[in-house]
This record gives structure tokens, sequence and C-alpha cells, in this order.
């Protein structure tokens, strides 16, 4: 579990298709409540938020603060929108959010979520 748990970010997108591809379950509770899909949610790895849901991962179930990763997803996109709309971000760091931002939507979609972008 808690291999699957730390191999669901975005920089290892691969290793969680990998596990699930071997029969791993989608849905293992880790640190804090938080789930596969939740971490990848956060992390704005849309590949491995589809292949999480394509697995069976329960998009309702709760972490500890009662949040589901749809709650998770939209706090990230409200947060990196509000920096990339910043007029002091400029350059890559402007480049760096609105690539956060545009995959939190990505991941939002996925989850069923209302989006503006």
């Amino acid at each position: 579990e808690a291999c699957f748990n730390s191999s669901s970010d975005g920089l290892n997108a691969a290793a969680a298709l990998t596990l699930l591809k071997h029969g791993a379950d989608p849905d293992p509770v880790g640190s804090r409540g938080f789930t596969p899909l939740m971490n990848a949610a956060q992390s704005g790895s849309a590949v491995a938020v589809a292949a999480l849901l394509e697995a069976g991962a329960d998009p309702s179930r709760r972490n500890d603060k009662g949040l589901t990763a749809g709650d998770i997803v939209m706090a990230q996109i409200g947060l990196l929108g509000q920096q990339q709309n910043n007029p002091e971000m400029t350059g890559e760091l402007r480049a760096y959010y609105e690539q956060g931002y545009q995959d939190a939507i990505a991941c939002g979609r996925l989850l069923g979520l209302p989006t503006d972008s």
C-alpha cells in the first residue's frame, strides 16, 4: 500500500500504471487517509487519475480531513489559478503555475467536476 501511494504522484505515474497493470488494489488507504487517487489528483497527474479511475478507484472516498480527490483538485485549481493570475509572476515561474493549473483542470474533468476552462 505504501509503495502504491508513493508511486501515484506525477513524477511516478509510470510506476502507478505498472502496479495497476499487475493487479494492485487501486484504493489502498495511506497516510492521513489519502488514497492513490487523491495523491495523483493533488499532483496533477491526469494519466494516473485516469488509470486509477479505470481500475476502480473510488472518487467519493474521504481522507482524514473529510476531503475527496475532487475536493483536493478543486483546491489546487483555486490556488494555482490565483498564482497564475498574479501580475508579479513572470517567465518560467508563470509558465510553471500555468502548467500546474492546466494539469489540475484535466484531473478535475476526469473526476467529473465542473471546470471553467
